[in-house]
């Protein structure tokens, strides 16, 4: 009778679970769970691709914005590794091994600016850290992709070696200036090329002695090596060049010296052979590289000397002559984006090979990066793939690449942005280091540089690469502020000599940014603008300058050519504005930010100032804390009197500057402030529009956070959000016509766009390719899908359940989760997909 009236009890819970997501209409959650990335992609200089030994459609590769990419499609689709878990240094490649669940790489510590080694028991999904015998100091690391447990790792000075996987390590060999230019493994001979020449170990890296064989001067060590064996044949290759232009961490961009392909066969009498048949005096190679297990099949990647274009060689003979497999001419067999030639940026942008990879298993796999972009080759170079926009947009080989075409992101953003705004719910305007603007007419989907005005590369006749921010006048005018110098006020940026012979000025649209005029030159960086509330002629800019910089105004915004003055110059500045808000009462409020001096002292000329007399004269209102390096301020929307700001803050470093980075409030224009965010080094903050109580907080090194209780009497609680995986947002808009989009952008990770309402994504449905099966379930759930997928559950509070990545189909064991209700999003291409699902109580 018991077990009967139990059933009953389930039924009825069942029933009543079933009618609730038949009734359930919105399902608003206070934070994105799912963050896409949008964007024109590329940008930013890619290091290190790895191609997985195991399945070759998987790639990791590491970027100078400190992010580390990983795709599972080829190239088809990116997603970046958790911040929380792993960041880039140039040398941080994945190192597989024979287990594919076990990978070691560098990490670098970029709070304490330490270089550390990390370990992967789980094909990548969680990194811990290893032993570290050169204290936060590795330069390179190799690991056997025979083995699990063998590792190498090189500090300035000294190589060492792991036979246990990373728990102990031993010196191996000591050297003045450590450069390793690569290791191949071959059971129980490890070889070596540094800047010392050929390192080799006959027993196992017990212990390795150099070899000095005949063939290549003493004074040569190698920049690039590698090598394969078939089991007969064991051969090496090495570019290399005099050992007085070699030193630790020499980037890939200084392949302009001297240097030539060597060969080595080291079966029998070894020797070095000189392997450069077939590549022209104006190639400079830098990487070389071929699948261990073909001894045959070798490439070379580097640049052109003119044009200045990214080369690659390939030998199929050992190296006895070599072919031209990478065709920028006409993209001869390049499939493009918008980099390419006849394209937005040509080749130019790409510059040179930045990293190179060749599949240890399958020598017709490779990746080519440069200074922004990746290509990939499955056909051993016949023909080469774009990797950083949506494959439906890319362009064919063999044609030139169009200009001004919109493009969707495939999550391989990899450049800064500073700013977006929207001229209606259709258009909008992005502002980007490096790459100026982009324009968006279809609701910030796809991306584009349509539009005219001011070219980006100085080569083109343009002066300024950087677009900083943007305004709207009432009439709908824009106004933009444009620099030469990339990344003001960033932590590589706070010198005079880097700042003052930057340019800058003020451009002019009317028509939503399609075309654009100059309205002033200041021949200095402008990095903030602001009209004034009550005065259609008024317009303020922060102007960059060590003795000429600050705020400047017009009085006559209108007019053909509008006149700026500087405002005073606020006491213990110097030079360094950064952000001006004007309130509706006409008081000016300006952020100073930081200036490092000759000796790389800061010093404490920054902070909050405000003027009630149109900035005739200034008031200092910084908490002390500020003095250093100050980044926004933001004024409260919910305030109706305009008396509660929040001022963003970084830490410095070296003395007085330490510790002093967080969230300050004001509620009294300045009088007194409180800390209420104690992280280090701040960036902005954004209060949403409608709700009080809910702000983001974007940081240098610390990622994305979140409170929904910001006016709790008792202290605002901020916690992180990891579903944002990059360590450095810069700001957070949201969307004026559709609040629940809220936008991020970020120093190195481009845009990425989240929605707070599940209910308004597009609902899984015949069309889009989605099966979701049983529904309602009981422990076990299928999905089927095309492609590659991101699965994030979430429960009725809105908190992630699961997350998990697959292709194709899925079945999962949910029996642990409680009865109810759960939002399942599914993430393919650039989009994301709902479905309800109720799990229902298996007793």
């Amino acid at each position: 009778m018991q077990r009967t009236i139990e059933k009953i009890k389930t039924m009825k819970k069942n029933i009543f679970l079933i009618c609730a997501i038949i009734l359930m209409g919105t399902h608003i959650f206070a934070q994105p769970n799912v963050w896409e990335n949008r964007g024109i992609g590329g940008g930013g200089a890619l290091f290190s691709p790895s191609i997985s030994p195991h399945n070759h459609s998987e790639i990791y590769m590491a970027c100078d914005m400190t992010e580390i990419f990983h795709t599972q499609d080829f190239g088809e689709t990116w997603e970046v590794v958790p911040f929380t878990e792993l960041l880039a240094t140039q040398e941080s490649k994945i190192q597989y091994t024979s287990n594919p669940s076990i990978l070691f790489a560098i990490h670098h510590n970029f709070a304490a600016d330490t270089r550390i080694p990390k370990k992967s028991t789980d094909g990548g999904n969680t990194w811990t850290n290893i032993y570290d015998p050169t204290s936060g100091e590795v330069l390179y690391l190799f690991a056997d992709p025979n083995s699990s447990t063998r590792v190498l790792l090189a500090t300035w000075d000294q190589i060492y070696f792991s036979n246990d996987g990373g728990i102990s390590f031993d010196a191996v060999y000591t050297a003045p200036d450590v450069y390793i230019g690569g290791v191949f493994w071959n059971g129980g001979n490890i070889f070596i090329g540094c800047k010392d020449g050929l390192l080799v170990s006959t027993n196992g890296g017990l212990n390795f002695s150099k070899q000095n064989y005949a063939g290549l001067s003493a004074n040569y060590g190698f920049i690039s090596f590698t090598g394969a064996t078939d089991g007969t044949t064991t051969r090496l290759f090495g570019v290399a060049r005099s050992k007085n232009v070699l030193w630790g961490l020499m980037q890939p961009s200084e392949y302009w010296d001297t240097q030539d392909v060597y060969r080595l066969d080291w079966d029998g009498t070894p020797t070095w052979q000189l392997a450069n048949s077939g590549i022209p005096t104006n190639a400079f190679p830098f990487f070389v590289d071929m699948a261990r297990n073909n001894p045959n099949v070798v490439y070379v990647a580097g640049a052109t000397d003119v044009p200045q274009n990214p080369m690659i060689y390939k030998s199929t003979n050992a190296g006895d002559s070599w072919t031209s497999i990478y065709q920028t001419t006409n993209n001869t067999n390049i499939t493009t984006g918008w980099i390419g030639a006849g394209g937005d940026l040509d080749w130019g942008w790409a510059e040179n090979a930045m990293g190179f990879d060749v599949c240890d298993t399958n020598a017709d796999v490779a990746i080519i990066t440069d200074w922004g972009f990746a290509h990939v080759t499955d056909n051993g170079g016949q023909t080469w793939q774009q990797t950083y926009v949506d494959i439906d947009d890319q362009h064919s080989s063999g044609s030139t690449t169009p200009t001004q075409q919109y493009y969707l992101s495939n999550g391989l953003e990899n450049t800064s942005s500073w700013w977006i705004h929207w001229t209606d719910a259709n258009n909008m305007m992005a502002a980007y280091t490096d790459i100026a603007a982009l324009r968006s007419n279809d609701g910030g989907q796809k991306w584009s540089f349509d539009y005219d005005g001011y070219a980006v590369e100085y080569s083109s006749g343009g002066k300024w690469n950087s677009t900083y921010h943007m305004v709207a006048a009432t009439d709908g005018t824009l106004y933009a502020a444009v620099a030469s110098v990339h990344d003001i006020y960033q932590s590589t940026y706070l010198h005079d000599s880097q700042l003052d012979n930057g340019d800058g000025a003020i451009l002019k649209s009317t028509d939503n940014g399609n075309t654009w005029t100059l309205l002033h030159d200041f021949d200095m960086p402008v990095v903030r603008l602001a009209l004034h509330p009550n005065d259609n002629n008024a317009l303020y800019a922060c102007v960059v300058h060590s003795t000429q910089g600050g705020i400047y105004k017009t009085s006559n915004l209108n007019a053909a050519s509008p006149v700026f003055v500087p405002t005073a110059i606020p006491g213990r500045t110097e030079g360094h504005p950064y952000d001006i808000k004007v309130l509706n009462d006409g008081t000016l409020v300006a952020a100073y930010s930081g200036r490092r001096d000759s000796a790389w002292a800061f010093t404490a000329s920054s902070g909050i100032f405000t003027s009630t007399n149109d900035g005739t004269s200034w008031s200092d209102v910084s908490d002390n804390g500020m003095h250093y390096w100050t980044k926004d301020i933001i004024i409260d929307p919910h305030d109706n009197n305009q008396n509660t700001w929040y001022a963003a803050v970084h830490s410095g470093w070296g003395g007085a500057p330490n510790g002093l980075g967080g969230l300050y409030k004001t509620t009294n224009r300045g009088q007194s402030w409180n800390k209420i965010v104690n992280l280090d080094r701040v960036e902005s903050a954004t209060i949403h529009p409608t709700d009080p109580n809910i702000m983001y907080v974007t940081t240098e090194f610390e990622g994305l956070w979140y409170t929904d209780d910001l006016n709790n009497s008792a202290g605002a609680t901020f916690s992180l959000l990891d579903e944002y995986r990059f360590q450095h947002p810069m700001r957070v808009f949201f969307n004026p016509y559709n609040t629940d989009e809220v936008w991020l952008t970020s120093f190195g990770h481009g845009m990425s766009m989240g929605n707070v309402d599940v209910t308004s994504l597009t609902q899984v449905g015949n069309d889009s390719g989605i099966d979701i099966y049983p529904n309602p379930f009981v422990d076990n759930i299928n999905f089927d899908t095309k492609g590659k997928t991101n699965l994030v559950i979430i429960n009725i509070e809105g908190k992630r359940v699961y997350e998990t990545v697959f292709h194709g189909k899925k079945n999962l064991d949910l029996s642990y989760l409680p009865d109810g209700i759960y939002s399942c999003l599914i993430h393919q291409k650039n989009k994301t997909y709902h479905q309800k699902v109720i799990k229902l109580n298996s007793k």
